[in-house]
């Protein structure tokens, strides 16, 4: 039973250290990121019905991918790639460190033939003055040496790139920051909206695809907003918020923010998202013309669902509806957003209080307001409503150990691909009278490069003897 176990543990084991499972957690991250990727992600069902279909959308939802990174299964492939990197490093890690700790200072016969860069020339001075200038130059021209006296030869060892060996280590530990920061900003981290008038102060914002509302401990206030377009043109060219942040009652940071110059406080982000007008104590100027006598035109401001007499007349004019950005869906009057692109207005005409009759009046479209068999011309002229400003905000408190994982990526990436653990061994005996040298030396990586300054070094030897 306890071979059984023990078979069992192994087999687990196995499975966890096992590359093959590596490479396939990697290629299949990267494929589910490509659907991340391509499919948008958190948007309104309606946007996904209209771009696919419903069954699509089923489909979509039941496998998770319109949020794919906060999926049970994406977060169960990134924890299982944890286990594997870190079942993996401690499995090897003994053999590296016995490796690390092991320090062959004394080459023998048997080391000598295993070596893979070697040279040996004789040379008529004594090995203890041979020792002490070979001393000086291996520590200058490549490490200090640790001298070992046995008998009659001097063994000189020398190395350099020892902590190399670890650079994988400092690789694997540093996927698994940069996996245990995006985990913490899935947990921790939110992202909401928050919308504000001119002048207008709020300490809350409404969490991403919920109707629930957070506080986020202090607020924020709108002291103006600023929009520019190109000229004649009704496309924005850039907008920008000055927001002030009020806390505990005291103004504590002001910052004008734009597209891609957000404010940052207490570890949030304040993004300027959109903009647009309300129509919250709006006024609309209304131009009425008599189709008798033309020339008596004149205009009236009004709020929206107020009312106006017609100068002269016992007619009165009702500003019903007020739309910034005129459009129909499906024989409905809807607004394509909240910009101002081509803003209308529905306008009822009344009189002794019986409803003549009622139009659209269109600021762009001026001419366009209806038959001309009705008494009066009436246009809309201008709106003056609070424009507002649209935030998208976020906190992501795993975004400094992300940083910090990445640092260290680049670091274990040129720990282990640029830097090697490379070895010298250089002996001297006494023979007849004078000194047989033997030089050797290995490289655990970039063996090339390795070579030629294995080359130097023993020409720099050489020359040291005359």
């Amino acid at each position: 039973m306890a071979k059984e176990n023990k078979t069992i543990s192994a087999m687990v084991l196995d499975f966890f250290i096992s590359l093959k499972l590596t490479i396939f957690l990697l290629i299949f991250l990267a494929l589910t990121s490509i659907i991340g990727t391509v499919i948008r992600q958190n948007a309104d069902p309606s946007w996904y019905i209209h771009q696919y279909s419903q069954t699509s959308f089923r489909i979509f939802s039941a496998l998770d991918f319109l949020d794919l990174y906060h999926s049970w299964w994406f977060l169960a492939l990134i924890s299982l790639l944890s286990l594997n990197l870190t079942a993996c490093s401690i499995r090897r890690f003994p053999v590296t460190w016995k490796r690390f700790c092991q320090k062959k200072v004394l080459m023998d016969d048997g080391l000598h033939k295993s070596l893979p860069n070697k040279e040996s020339f004789g040379s008529k001075i004594s090995p203890e003055i041979l020792n002490q200038r070979y001393c000086r130059l291996l520590g200058k021209v490549f490490a200090r040496p640790v001298t070992t006296h046995s008998k009659d030869d001097y063994h000189l060892f020398s190395e350099k790139g020892k902590y190399s060996i670890f650079g994988v280590y400092v690789v694997h530990f540093s996927i698994l920051v940069i996996l245990a920061g995006s985990m913490v900003g899935n947990f921790f981290g939110y992202e909401g909206y928050m919308q504000l008038e001119e002048g207008q102060t709020r300490e809350g914002i409404y969490l991403k695809n919920t109707k629930h509302f957070k506080k986020l401990g202090f607020s924020v206030r709108c002291d103006d907003f600023k929009v520019t377009y190109y000229k004649e043109s009704k496309q924005p060219k850039d907008y920008k918020s000055i927001l002030t942040i009020i806390d505990q009652g005291e103004e504590v940071l002001t910052k004008t923010i734009e597209v891609n110059h957000p404010l940052r406080y207490r570890g949030i982000f304040f993004y300027q998202s959109n903009y647009g007008t309300t129509t919250r104590n709006g006024k609309l100027i209304i131009s009425v013309t008599p189709q008798k006598d033309e020339k008596k035109s004149k205009r009236y401001q009004v709020g929206l669902g107020e009312s106006f007499q017609i100068e002269g007349t016992d007619t009165w004019v009702k500003a019903a509806r007020f739309i910034p950005d005129f459009m129909i869906d499906e024989g409905k009057v809807v607004s394509k957003s909240n910009k101002l692109l081509n803003p209308a207005v529905e306008l009822v005409v009344i009189k002794d209080q019986v409803i003549q009759y009622s139009t659209w009046a269109f600021q762009r479209y001026p001419s366009f307001h209806g038959s001309s068999k009705k008494e009066f011309d009436l246009k809309l002229i201008d709106f003056q409503g609070s424009q507002y400003t649209g935030l998208q905000v976020a906190k992501d408190p795993g975004v400094m150990i992300v940083w910090a994982g990445c640092i260290l990526l680049i670091v274990g990436i040129m720990v282990t691909f640029f830097l090697s653990h490379q070895r010298i061994w250089l002996r001297i005996a006494a023979k007849d009278k004078k000194s047989l040298i033997t030089l050797a030396g290995s490289a655990n990586k970039n063996r090339e490069d390795f070579e030629r300054k294995f080359g130097k070094l023993a020409n720099m030897i050489k020359e040291a003897d005359k």
